[in-house]
């Protein structure tokens, strides 16, 4: 229990940490001349990054379809977007600028989600077939014991 939630604070605030550069590096290129980044505003994006963190695990639970680990994460991590840009837009929020969130939001999710499956589906798996070619034992092969011999 305490390697997941050491997990999830370590996670959380890598997130943080990213999401605030990036922040600064978007008020640069708009030209903001010094970005302002109040406690509360940094908090909120630590509770975005918590439920980013959180979210996570989701998919380490046995015995539950992946198509819905990954509509539960979609929403979980929606409800956490539209949270942040609320309370930190909380000024001129529209009908419009809701609509352009979620489409904004869906592509990015769709993109980082394809990239991850990408990832994993081939440059992970080839990993593994170098390691049996580089003479690693697979967990099969370290259970077999022969009985002839040898």
């Amino acid at each position: 229990m305490e390697n997941k939630i050491t997990k999830l604070l370590y996670h959380s605030f890598v997130y943080s940490a990213a999401i605030t550069v990036a922040f600064f590096i978007f008020g640069y290129i708009t030209g903001v001349q010094e970005p302002k980044l109040s406690l509360s505003r940094f908090l909120v994006i630590l509770l975005f990054s918590a439920i980013i963190s959180g979210a996570e695990f989701l998919f380490m639970i046995p015995k539950v379809p992946k198509a819905v680990c990954y509509i539960i994460h979609y929403a979980a991590l929606f409800i956490a977007f539209l949270i942040v840009f609320i309370i930190i837009n909380s000024s001129g929020i529209t009908s419009s600028f809701v609509f352009a969130a979620v489409v904004i939001f869906t592509i990015i999710y769709a993109v980082i989600t394809v990239a991850v499956f990408l990832l994993t589906k081939f440059v992970f798996k080839d990993n593994k077939k170098n390691e049996i070619a580089d003479g690693k034992k697979t967990d099969e092969e370290k259970k077999y014991t022969p009985k002839f011999g040898g």
